[in-house]
């Protein structure tokens, strides 16, 4: 029997020695066949390799080792040709992984890019989950080596075919609020590279849709169209990559809302102005109106014994409310007055309604003022040290992106009420605990970095 602390070593040297064989032996073999055994020297060395080398030195770095296994780099039972992209990001740091997405955003020849052209024609979901949809496509995109641009901001040939309701006014689009993606999202060059009308372009599928509609996925395709409308609720992050996603929320956020100008100079004059860009305030997302036929009101009181915590133990004294609904920002803004605390919040209407939904609001509504509100309180947000609401709002995914993507750092994110859908356990390792989910009635744990 070889001793236990051995154990690990021979292990070591014997899956070693079998993914040599595997490499050298048939160095001739088809390259079909040296595709098969290139995954097992890969599954080899992930599988025993790795956890021995693991079990005698310090952790590697594996955030994303997972990713691997993405849906979307596989076709009829093959890699696609860019599967080395995904597997290029095995251990390295999230800032080099950045500096990737940057580059992948960013190609060197415009002309000659592979693009993802995105339109956001889905009316039946708010600002917060169709921000999740796009996350998805930008994931995809880069995964795929393509360069993902917005239909609406690079063609002014048919505005009424390929706005978005994001904005009542051109670029009927995010565009009204935030920076151009990519430097390669110009009419011309866009043109140039796809050379024919978007809606020529074969919709974007993964290997699984494809299936299903017995058709053909796209990954190898040179340019294909993300219509939001197409993908269906359970398609936006595969659970592979749902360890660690808020991150990648926040990279996105970096690139795909990037403020322009003067929706950053309003933010830095409202915290000013209400004395919260020097103080450290916490956002409270009051989630209330119409949203109720999805999930249940979270009682104000679960709000509030969260904001005395933060009071008594780090002294802070400055909340921002985010919410729809006038009545409760009374409430909240009586009792603040009563405890010493400071609320803020956008001077705008609140009617009580999301009114970005079809869902919810079927009327004329104003949505170039609706988006910049949205935005606004994004932005705002951003410089916040923890929010709390319900996981099971969108809005839970995007503000705390804009946080990270801001100070680019953990911030601390607070459910309430047990209420979750697809966010708790978006954080891991040493940064788990940075995200609470609480039972009715229950106080977050305070923790010693967050200022």
């Amino acid at each position: 029997m070889v001793p236990a602390p051995h154990r690990p070593q021979r292990l070591f040297i014997a899956a070693s020695a079998i993914v040599i064989g595997v490499r050298s032996e048939h160095a001739d073999a088809s390259e079909g066949h040296q595709e098969v055994r290139r995954e097992l020297a890969w599954l080899l060395s992930e599988q025993i390799v790795a956890p021995a080398q693991r079990a005698l030195a310090p952790k590697p770095k594996e955030m994303f080792t997972t990713m691997r296994f993405v849906g979307t780099l596989r076709c009829g039972g093959s890699w696609c040709a860019t599967a080395s992209t995904l597997r290029s990001l095995r251990l390295r740091s999230a800032e080099d992984i950045l500096q990737k997405i940057l580059e992948s955003q960013n190609p060197s020849s415009c002309e000659n890019a592979r693009y993802m052209v995105y339109h956001d024609d889905r009316t039946t979901s708010g600002f917060g989950w169709n921000a999740f949809i796009l996350f998805s496509a930008f994931l995809h995109a880069f995964l795929e080596e393509r360069v993902l641009v917005e239909a609406a901001a690079v063609t002014d040939r048919d505005h009424t075919k390929w706005h978005q309701r994001w904005c009542s006014d051109p670029p009927h689009s995010l565009k009204c609020y935030f920076q151009s993606w990519s430097r390669c999202e110009r009419s011309d060059l866009v043109a140039k590279a796809i050379r024919q009308d978007f809606s020529t372009l074969p919709d974007w599928q993964n290997d699984v849709d494809a299936g299903k509609q017995n058709s053909s996925c796209t990954c190898n395709e040179r340019q294909v169209l993300w219509r939001a409308s197409q993908r269906s609720d359970e398609a936006f992050f595969p659970s592979t990559v749902s360890k660690g996603r808020l991150w990648w929320y926040a990279a996105m956020v970096r690139i795909l809302m990037n403020p322009l100008p003067w929706l950053q100079d309003a933010a830095d004059q409202f915290a000013n102005m209400h004395g919260i860009s020097h103080r450290p305030f916490v956002v409270a997302a009051v989630r209330r109106g119409n949203k109720s036929v999805e999930v249940p009101d979270i009682e104000m009181r679960e709000f509030t014994s969260q904001l005395k915590i933060f009071k008594e133990h780090y002294g802070i004294a400055d909340v921002l409310l985010q919410t729809e609904d006038h009545a409760e920002l009374q409430l909240l803004e009586r009792w603040c007055g009563y405890q010493g605390l400071r609320l803020h919040y956008t001077p705008n209407e609140r009617t009580g309604q999301d009114r970005f939904s079809t869902r919810f609001w079927q009327s004329q509504v104003n949505m170039t003022e609706e988006g910049r509100i949205a935005a606004l309180n994004l932005v705002i947000g951003s410089k916040a040290v923890a929010i709390l609401g319900s996981f099971h709002s969108a809005w839970m995914k995007l503000q705390p992106a804009f946080m990270m993507a801001v100070q680019w750092k953990t911030v601390l994110v607070i459910g309430l009420a047990s209420q979750d859908y697809q966010n708790y356990g978006s954080l891991v390792g040493d940064e788990a605990e940075a995200q609470q989910l609480l039972r009715p009635g229950e106080i977050f744990s305070p923790v010693p970095w967050l200022l």
